[in-house]
């Protein structure tokens, strides 16, 4: 189960990384970006498509949320219009050692509605498939390791 929340917890992070000052966009997509600024979304959904064997037992998954550890799903974060993440652990901790709340990273758009995640060394992007006052939609593209494009959805609501 250790690396299935490792797995999680480094492409929630990803998502929301899993999300440097903030950047608007200019054009249309302007107003589609800033509706998520400085607001607490708790992860709704989180899938992948086509499915992959996410927890590696051998079987093919594609509803990623309802292999997340309990204490992981009711993790909310805000993207501070400083640009910085915040993470709030929920009512449930994984270790009782976890702070409430910490930094996770920084986050900023660019103009073709792709936000740009960062922590430490690591910079990874996602799509903004849809942002709106109590929703936001992000979709993470990757590879597996047999080279199948996949792609992550993740979907926030306001908390």
């Amino acid at each position: 189960m250790k690396i299935i929340r490792l797995l999680t917890m480094v492409l929630l992070s990803s998502l929301s990384t899993i999300l440097t000052s903030a950047c608007q966009a200019t054009g249309s997509n302007k107003n589609n970006q800033i509706t998520f600024v400085d607001k607490k979304w708790k992860l709704h959904t989180f899938t992948v498509n086509p499915s992959v064997d996410w927890d590696l037992n051998g079987t093919q998954d594609t509803d990623i949320f309802a292999l997340l550890d309990p204490c992981d799903r009711d993790d909310f974060l805000m993207f501070r219009r400083d640009g910085v993440i915040i993470r709030f652990v929920g009512t449930e901790k994984c270790d009782e050692e976890d702070e409430d709340q910490l930094e996770d990273g920084t986050w900023t758009t660019e103009q073709n509605n792709t936000i740009v995640f960062r922590r430490e060394d690591h910079e990874d992007k996602a799509e903004i498939l849809e942002s709106t006052a109590d929703k936001l939609v992000l979709v993470h593209r990757f590879k597996s390791t047999d080279g199948i494009s996949h792609k992550l959805t993740a979907e926030y609501r306001l908390k």
